[in-house]
């Protein structure tokens, strides 16, 4: 009987470790999102000096209409509504940018896994850009896109198929599979973005 028990107990424990290594559906996606799929973006004039305004527009196109759900537009005017797109610097090497995600009640940024948000803040990082000869249409629609996916929700690609990640505009620059020359969603992204907002 005592035998029995073991042979049971140790099959539990294989069986959770392989459902533990099966990836979730929503691997890809933060836990929660913006409150609104629908809102205004400002830009900061660090895009324009920095000459990043097209691509900035670029990444705004290709993500809205993917679902009815999202749009973003343009505006003026920054509030505690409106993402806020700049362009700076960092001293943390290979970052091209970041993305943080905020509510209008809180002055500190908020984490996408445990609150929704109700703004986001998207920099691209021209120093890196630069350093790294990667300011180029090509390559700054790609960050563009990649830091505007985070905004409305998407994480990075997390698919073992390494196809996907090298089509995903989503897919962290650290991974091996990053393409640089992505610069619209792949089917994969836009069924990701469709995912959380719906069609």
């Amino acid at each position: 009987m005592i035998k029995k028990t073991k042979v049971i107990i140790a099959s539990l424990i294989a069986l959770s470790a392989v459902i533990t290594a099966i990836p979730i559906a929503n691997a890809t996606v933060w836990g929660y999102k913006r409150t609104t799929g629908t809102f205004s973006a400002w830009y900061d004039t660090t895009v324009s000096q920095k000459g990043y305004t097209t691509q900035f527009d670029w990444a705004r196109s290709k993500w809205s209409g993917i679902s009815s759900k999202v749009s973003i537009n343009k505006t003026p005017t920054a509030t505690s509504s409106t993402d806020q797109y700049y362009v700076g610097e960092t001293i943390v090497d290979k970052r091209y940018g970041f993305t943080n995600f905020y509510k209008s009640s809180t002055a500190a940024p908020t984490d996408p896994n445990v609150n929704n948000w109700d703004y986001s803040i998207v920099i691209i990082y021209d120093n890196n850009m630069v350093k790294y000869n990667r300011k180029n249409d090509t390559n700054m629609k790609n960050v563009a896109l990649h830091e505007v996916g985070h905004s409305i929700g998407l994480a990075h690609t997390n698919e073992i198929n390494s196809t996907l990640r090298s089509q995903s505009v989503m897919t962290s620059a650290e991974d091996a599979f990053y393409n640089w020359n992505v610069t619209t969603p792949s089917d994969y992204d836009k069924n990701e973005l469709k995912s959380k907002w719906g069609n």
